[in-house]
Order: structure tokens, then C-alpha cells, then sequence
């Protein structure tokens, strides 16, 4: 009432609708002080004051608040004490139906609400999001730079494959460090008459739990690491080798789609190393042996040139549009996509 007609209304005239009155199911008695009954007076006085007569007080009217208290009790039992919301949640809101374009919907003119705390995964607090809704450039804005190439290729896929009625409805984000992963779904998708449009995605992050002896699970997840990158890039039935990549009959918008998926598989994999700690000076002395420190050097210096060179050809393909220079960000990719997939062989 304040924000819309101006209306006032002090700490004196705001009163608690008391459960205790009505629980034992007896009609309430009210006083005259009551605000229902004085409500209920101010009304009749002036419709007594616009017929120009006057009745005096009523004792209808005090059975009348009475009911009409009931009312108001009940109605308000029906009201939304407190929400919570275990898992976070993203809703892009379009004001038309979204267009399709090349590279899937076109979000450039919606807006994204951030339900619950993003602030270890965007760049923006809970205050900073409660009741407040960000363009999608603002939006992108927020994400790491890091990752916000696969982001926002991901949930623009997501959103893409959900509205068409097919595919996966998940992707895999990954934060920086990447130590946290977290599956977007879509879990509801709302069209108005007007054509306004809602997509809700939830972000869940995933979580694993050890057990048994640490050594055997560690050596265990050391394979397991290494099986999977296999079976991601070596594999001769996987869809992310460089020669089914670079195929003429993929599109840019279905390369797209391969390469954030692939990036998605690849973080999954690492962030299960590192919560491992494959790393670990020990563990690695007990695999390799003493001595062989710059044998060891060595690979973690080819391994990670190789890792962010594949990275940033991928987000450049990513971010780029369907242009003259795309071809060549293409081509980049699938070179540094051989030198990884020749990197793990060695």
C-alpha cells in the first residue's frame, strides 16, 4: 500500500491475529478497542453520515467483527510463514517466447533471478541478489572469467535442449579453483499467454563420499582418473576425438555443445583428483619412486601448458561468433585437442 498508493501505516495501527482465540473453535469475544471492531465502526459512521442518520452503536457490529475476524484468521493460516530453498536456483525470465538462432535461444534480452547464496560460485553476495534481477550481461559479468565461456554456453544449451523437447537436461559447471562441481537442471519451464517465458534450473552441487582404507581408495582414484580421460578422448567410440570434432558435418552450434560437454566431463574428472590429492608429494613418491622429482616436474609442465591451451581454444570457439574467423578458432581447437590427446598417450 506504501509503494503503490502512498499509504502510511504506523507501528500502533499494525496488530498479530492471535491463534490462542480461535484454536479452541469458540467465536471470539471482541471489545470495542479491537481493530476489526473499530474498522467495522468507522465504516458504519460514515455510511450513517452519507444518509444523514445516526443509529448509535451496534451490537451487530461486534458480532459481525467477530466473524469477520475468523475470516481474516483463517485466511491468514493459509499464508506462507517462512521459505526456504535447499538447493540454489536460477530462473531466466524472456518477455516473448525465445527465438532460435545458430547457436541456440537467444538470451541477450532476458533476465536472471539468483535464488538462494551463489557467492561461492558467482561473484555476487546474497545481498547483493535478494529481490533484484540481473540482464544476462550482468549475469555473465558475475561468472569467473575462467569458466565463464563453458557457463554460459552451458546454460544457453541447457535452456536450448529443454525448449526443443530433447537431449540431456543437465550440464556440469565447475568452480575456481576447481575443487566444487555443480549439475544444472532444468525443473520447470513456464510459458504465460503473453508469452512470457520462465526457465527454472537448479544448481546442485555433487558430492562423494570415501570409504574404506584411504590408500587403496586413493590408488583406486588415481586409475580411475586416468581410465577416464582415456575413455573421454582416446576412446575410439568417443564423440570428443579431434577428427569427429572437426568433422564438415558439425555445426558450429553442435561443436559447440560437444565442447562444453567435453570441458564439463574433463572438470568432473580433475575435480575428483583433486579431492583425492593425487598431488600429494608422498603419494606420488610411492607411485614413481625417490629420485625421479624431475621426471615428475617434467609431466605436470607439459600436462598443464597442454590443459590451458585446450581451455582457452575452447572458449574462444565458445564465445565466437559464426564468422569469417571461426574456422580459425576451430582449427586451433582441434590442433591443441590432438596435443592433448598425444599428451596422454605419452
Amino acid at each position: 500500500m506504501h509503494d503503490i498508493q502512498g499509504v502510511s501505516i504506523g507501528a500502533d495501527e499494525v496488530y498479530k491475529v492471535l491463534k490462542t482465540k480461535l484454536d479452541s473453535g469458540v467465536e471470539p469475544v471482541l471489545d470495542e478497542d479491537h481493530p476489526v471492531v473499530k474498522l467495522l465502526t468507522r465504516i458504519s459512521d460514515l455510511v450513517m453520515q452519507t444518509l444523514g442518520t445516526n443509529l448509535g452503536k451496534s451490537t451487530r457490529i461486534v458480532k459481525q467483527a467477530s466473524m469477520l475476524y475468523r475470516i481474516i484468521h483463517e485466511y491468514l493460516q493459509g499464508r506462507i510463514s517462512s521459505e526456504t530453498y535447499p538447493e540454489r536456483k536460477l530462473i531466466i525470465r524472456t518477455l516473448t517466447r525465445p527465438s532460435f538462432g545458430r547457436d541456440g535461444i537467444d538470451l541477450t534480452k532476458s533476465s536472471i533471478e539468483l535464488v538462494v547464496d551463489f557467492t561461492d560460485i558467482f561473484d555476487v553476495t546474497t545481498a547483493q541478489s535478494i529481490g533484484r534481477e540481473f540482464t544476462w550481461a550482468e549475469f555473465c559479468e558475475k561468472i569467473p572469467a575462467t569458466v565463464r565461456a563453458n557457463c554460459m554456453s552451458g546454460v544457453q544449451q541447457l535452456a536450448t535442449t529443454v525448449l526443443k523437447g530433447g537431449g540431456d537436461n543437465y550440464h556440469v559447471v565447475t568452480t575456481v579453483p576447481r575443487d566444487k562441481s555443480f549439475r544444472l537442471f532444468v525443473s520447470k519451464v513456464v510459458t504465460y499467454f503473453s508469452q512470457k517465458t520462465e526457465i527454472h534450473i537448479y544448481v546442485v552441487q555433487m558430492r562423494t563420499k570415501d570409504y574404506g582404507d584411504p590408500e587403496s581408495t586413493r590408488l583406486l582414484k588415481a586409475i580411475s582418473v586416468g581410465l577416464r580421460f582415456r575413455s573421454l578422448v582416446l576412446d575410439e567410440q568417443s564423440p570428443f576425438r579431434p577428427e569427429k570434432l572437426g568433422h564438415p558435418i558439425v555445426t558450429a552450434p553442435d561443436l559447440k555443445a560437444k565442447i562444453s560437454e567435453m570441458l564439463g566431463q574433463m572438470d568432473l574428472i580433475l575435480r575428483e583428483a583433486n579431492e583425492a590429492d593425487l598431488s600429494d608429494p608422498a603419494f606420488l613418491i610411492a607411485i614413481w619412486g625417490r629420485g625421479q622429482e624431475k621426471k615428475v616436474q617434467d609431466m605436470i609442465d607439459v600436462w598443464e601448458v597442454t590443459r590451458i591451451r585446450l581451455y582457452a581454444s575452447a572458449d574462444d570457439v565458445l564465445m565466437a561468433a559464426e564468422d569469417v574467423s571461426f574456422r580459425q578458432k576451430k582449427e586451433n581447437l582441434l590442433r591443441h585437442c590432438s596435443i592433448f590427446v598425444m599428451t596422454l598417450k605419452s
